[in-house]
């Protein structure tokens, strides 16, 4: 556009529609000024936006906060470190997957090679954030938990139950092998019979001694 050099200090100032302006929502980005609301609808970083789980997840805060709200490295107190006063921060509803506990199994490559290869062997289970902390405690199948009893054993999860109850019967070879395959402290009601059964009485007049001294009395 052409202007008389008297009007352009008041063009560049007010009316050019080039001319950089500071974004009036706080992000502090300096945006041209025909791209001013494009600028705050959809690259503000102060414009509100509402959490990818929404409506489950009730979040809703500053775009520049979206990825800390989201972020899995980040633990609570960090969030909330970083976002001062927003109850919300934490997503509850993100998917997570259960890194309860990190076990890692080591295996050896060709013999003499000297190599060796890790694996992650951890539960894995995917499940809602909000899930996470029960789900580590009372159902990961790679928790670690103290035996109830008293007996003092630390247990993983998937051999808790058998712990309390001991193996199937019969999958044990003796009464012995039942016994020491559970928690020491367990009431034990034993499944195996120790002792041959007695033979059943004999039926008829001569099965019982008395009868027959009755009955030679009695032929007298």
């Amino acid at each position: 556009e052409k202007l008389f050099y008297r009007e352009l200090t008041a063009h560049c100032n007010a009316l050019c529609v080039e001319r950089l302006e500071p974004c009036t929502s706080g992000c502090g980005a300096m945006v041209r000024f025909r791209e001013k609301n494009k600028h705050k609808m959809m690259y503000c970083g102060c414009r509100p936006v509402p959490c990818k789980y929404a409506p489950k997840c009730r979040w809703t805060g500053q775009a520049r906060y979206l990825t800390v709200h989201l972020d899995n490295a980040l633990t609570s107190s960090q969030k909330e470190h970083q976002v001062k006063g927003d109850p919300y921060i934490e997503c509850l509803e993100r998917p997570v997957p259960c890194w309860h506990p990190p076990l890692v199994a080591v295996s050896q490559g060709k013999e003499g090679s000297g190599e060796y290869s890790t694996r992650w062997v951890g539960c894995g289970v995917e499940l809602r954030f909000g899930d996470r902390d029960k789900h580590e405690a009372t159902e990961c199948q790679f928790r670690r938990e103290v035996c109830k009893l008293g007996c003092g054993e630390s247990l993983l999860g998937y051999r808790v139950q058998e712990h309390y109850t001991g193996r199937k019967p019969e999958d044990c070879l003796d009464s012995a092998m039942w016994a020491a395959s559970g928690c020491s402290n367990r009431d034990m009601e034993c499944n195996y019979v120790l002792s041959k059964p007695k033979p059943p009485p004999a039926t008829g007049a001569a099965s019982n001694p008395g009868d027959k001294r009755r009955g030679a009395w009695g032929s007298r």
